[in-house]
């Protein structure tokens, strides 16, 4: 059993409290800890129990202070993600769904070998319409827009899976930090 006293450290309960629950999410028991605010409510506790104690509470508090480490590096990240993101990509409300079709246009319109007749092809049409360009130069430039947005998509999904595997198999606070710091300035090269 170890014996965490609390009145000598300085550290509110509620935190201990945290931080029993994130171990108990992250599979660590905590069955034999026992919290105390004061250490005379303990009877005949030896001093190796007390060092025992205080040991554990510096493992607990490192783990604690890791874990909020990550997932801080974690949201931080994550904005810079949205971020490298929408230099690429419209975020408007059912934007997806016409970027999804006028490549399928485009795609079935370069098959079909640019046929002048763009009935069947009303995002081809509207392209034409808007920027003056020939049927074969609309799809053409869909096509091409997709390869650049799919390289880049492609890097920034390569550094943000990176990031996620690196930092949960960082161990020390510095890792984290290094990790964050590298992986931010890899998106911004995107």
């Amino acid at each position: 059993m170890a014996i965490i006293n609390l009145s000598n450290i300085n550290v509110d309960i509620q935190d201990f409290s945290k931080m029993f629950h994130l171990l108990e999410d992250q599979g660590i028991s905590t069955e034999g800890i026992v919290v105390v605010d004061n250490i005379l409510s303990v009877p005949n506790v030896l001093q190796g129990q007390l060092d025992a104690a205080f040991n554990d509470y510096i493992l607990i508090h490192d783990l604690y202070v890791l874990t909020t480490t990550k997932n801080n590096a974690y949201f931080i990240f994550r904005n810079y993600v949205i971020i490298a993101r929408q230099k690429y990509i419209t975020t408007l409300t059912g934007q997806d769904d016409v970027y999804r079709e006028k490549i399928s246009e485009a795609i079935a319109h370069a098959s079909a070998n640019y046929p002048a007749d763009l009935t069947n092809y009303p995002f081809i049409n509207a392209e034409v319409q808007a920027t003056g360009s020939t049927p074969q130069q609309a799809s053409d430039s869909i096509i091409a827009a997709r390869t650049i947005w799919t390289t880049k998509m492609a890097a920034i999904e390569q550094i943000r899976r990176k990031f996620k595997i690196d930092i949960d198999n960082a161990t020390t606070i510095e890792e984290v930090e290094t990790i964050k710091t590298n992986a931010i300035t890899a998106l911004q090269a995107v």
